[in-house]
């Protein structure tokens, strides 16, 4: 499935082409969280253990995935969205009949 737009189809609506503000509010939470429980663990706790802080990097890491670039949709946040709103909908399917197969045999 392919979908054809405009070059400028998002111009205007994107900051930097690119990042709606949810998106970047979603990546600032993400990093700062990161940043203040890394400083934290160094300062308070005399960190001294790598796998502790590999692991505190964990959330920036999400934040920064969530927000890749993605085929068809804007970045995986949205096509997680656009999914869940799917699967909520109510599917109703409309009965017309038996169909018959028209070829000539």
């Amino acid at each position: 499935m392919q979908f054809n737009s405009p070059k400028n189809f998002k111009k205007g609506r994107l900051i930097a082409n690119r990042y709606r503000p949810v998106d970047l509010l979603i990546a600032g939470i993400a990093i700062a969280l990161t940043l203040s429980s890394e400083m934290i663990y160094l300062l308070l706790m005399n960190g001294k253990h790598i796998a502790v802080l590999a692991m505190l990097c964990i959330p920036a890491l999400i934040g920064v995935c969530l927000l890749i670039p993605f085929e068809i949709y804007h970045n995986p946040i949205e096509m997680i969205k656009l999914y869940m709103v799917y699967q909520k909908k109510q599917k109703k399917y409309i009965w017309e009949g038996v169909h018959y197969d028209d070829s000539e045999r």
